[in-house]
């Protein structure tokens, strides 16, 4: 298959999904370490305190979430070279502010974050991906996208 994309040198065909790989991964830790850093921040005062966690709520939903999932995307890129299909074609994150998040895991139990266009795959939970995330287990996101 590599072949078909580069009939010279057909492993440099792989070369811009690996650099695309490891710099989502890299934007994965980059954005914990920021979601850690402002979610457990030790600010006294309780109005600076509260943002810093909100932005801390915000690197892991709308950043660290996203980027991670789109490594394990493009992990499967690295092992399927000729797949023609985009991380949108699966389907789309629905990142939420933390306050709505909450009030829909608590009202109304639902705790969707990737919502598949094919209708009968069950949603990613926001709770699973976290998870994941944490662990930066990529494998195991692409096993679940796929």
């Amino acid at each position: 298959m590599l072949r078909q994309i580069n009939p010279k040198e057909p492993l440099r065909a792989l070369l811009p999904a690996i650099a695309s790989y490891n710099y989502f991964c890299n934007q994965v830790i980059t954005h914990l370490k920021e979601h850690d850093d402002n979610l457990y921040n030790k600010i006294e005062d309780p109005t600076l305190h509260y943002e810093g966690r909100r932005i801390g709520w915000k690197k892991l939903e709308f950043e660290a979430i996203p980027a991670a999932l789109q490594a394990a995307f493009i992990l499967q890129i690295i092992s399927q070279p000729t797949l023609q299909v985009k991380l949108g074609d699966l389907g789309t994150c629905r990142a939420k502010e933390f306050d709505q998040r909450r009030f829909d895991q608590l009202l109304d139990g639902m705790d969707e974050y990737f919502v598949f266009k094919d209708g009968m795959r069950p949603a990613l939970t926001f709770t699973s991906l976290q998870e994941m995330v944490a662990k930066q287990d990529y494998d195991g996101l692409r096993a679940k996208l796929f």
